[in-house]
């Protein structure tokens, strides 16, 4: 793979071969390939190869965009993308606002609670569920299945089954509410898609795909990475206290912990044809990992990339990805964070964390249990 001992050394610096994969470290590395269109997204490939893209479901997901690439993702992607704007984002606000609001309200007072599952858990179900269109009773009714999906990922060559079941289940609520949005025409997410289907602008099946995927692999990072952040927070009350003070500084934090703690590890990647970067070639037919982790902490990016500061580390990170397969979701996302952020800071003092239980690996990671002690500011 590699030429010389000088071209070794070069590539030690953001090239990792002691992975499963060879694994990319380096932030202008991550952020070239992941723009690079021999590189291709493929997960229809790497669920086939454990058995899990044999069912409906599975055969289905090839039009997901997590699978598409090229110009069919560019042109589709782009038929979706205005309803994921920041403009078009806002109109959750306060939606989300009030709803964070709700549930703060609801938490126990002066004992300890596990953070993840009365709050990041039904705050981020809410708002997704609000913003797609679905009626809080009917997300309830879903969530069994959202929870198996993303459980049986977690060991698909044992759970392929599990996986198919649930994609199953929420691909046929999916194209049942699409139906039901061409003669009711709504101003969300379904309502749009309706629209775009009547019009044979996108088909009905992708449609049906993008819901699942907002449904399955767009709740939990979301709900991770919000304990993450308060996991983060936890540790620095002073940023916490400075916030409260300042609300308008809330957008920047959480850049800066998004950057310093993503929930996105990494990202695999198939090699449509032959590449070469800085001397190392990979070869057509080949995978490698874009290390997210390892390119938000990179020294040559970011002045102290192991540490927290606003002025030290500027600059775009990689928690949502980079290139055409950008997180499309990512200003919801961050709509969520920012608005949850800013009701509990403003309600309560810092948290203190008592005990957590994280999910691990090289995919997302993040608290799954996060007891915590969270006292009111009145």
């Amino acid at each position: 793979m590699r030429d010389t001992d000088d071209k070794t050394r070069a590539a030690d610096e953001w090239l990792d071969l002691s992975t499963y994969l060879p694994s990319i470290t380096g932030f202008a590395q991550a952020s070239e390939l992941l723009n690079d269109p021999r590189l291709k997204a493929d997960y229809h490939s790497l669920f086939a190869a454990v058995g899990a893209s044999q069912g409906r479901a599975g055969e289905a997901g090839k039009r997901s965009l997590l699978n598409l690439n090229g110009e069919e993702h560019k042109r589709l992607r782009s038929k979706v993308a205005p309803e994921f704007r920041p403009r078009s984002v806002d109109r959750i606000r306060p939606f989300a606002h009030n709803t964070a609001h709700s549930l703060f309200r609801e938490l126990p007072e002066s004992q300890f609670f596990d953070f993840m599952g009365l709050f990041a858990k039904p705050y981020t179900e809410r708002t997704t569920g609000e913003y797609i269109g679905f009626p809080a009773t009917d997300l309830d009714s879903l969530t069994s299945a959202i929870d198996q999906i993303n459980e049986a990922v977690g060991d698909l060559a044992n759970r392929a089954s599990d996986f198919d079941a649930g994609c199953t289940e929420l691909l046929d609520y999916a194209i049942q509410a699409l139906i039901e949005r061409r003669d009711r025409p709504t101003d969300d997410v379904l309502g749009h898609l309706a629209q775009l289907i009547a019009t044979s602008e996108i088909d009905e099946l992708f449609a049906a795909n993008l819901i699942v995927t907002l449904l399955s692999a767009g709740l939990e990072p979301t709900i991770l990475q919000m304990g993450l952040i308060v996991e983060e927070f936890s540790k620095r009350p002073e940023v916490w206290d400075m916030l409260a003070a300042n609300n308008d500084l809330v957008p920047a934090v959480l850049e800066e912990l998004l950057r310093l703690r993503s929930t996105n590890q990494g990202v695999v990647r198939s090699i449509d044809k032959d590449v070469a970067l800085q001397g190392v070639h990979f070869k057509k037919g080949s995978q490698l990992l874009v290390n997210i982790a390892a390119a938000n902490q990179d020294c040559r990016r970011f002045a102290k990339p192991d540490s927290f500061d606003l002025a030290a580390n500027r600059g775009s990170h990689l928690a949502f990805g980079f290139g055409p397969h950008h997180c499309l979701g990512a200003p919801l996302v961050r709509a969520q964070l920012q608005e949850a952020i800013t009701v509990l800071i403003n309600e309560a003092h810092c948290p203190r964390v008592i005990n957590v239980h994280s999910k691990t690996g090289t995919g997302l990671v993040g608290p799954l249990k996060l007891i915590i002690e969270m006292t009111s500011r009145k």
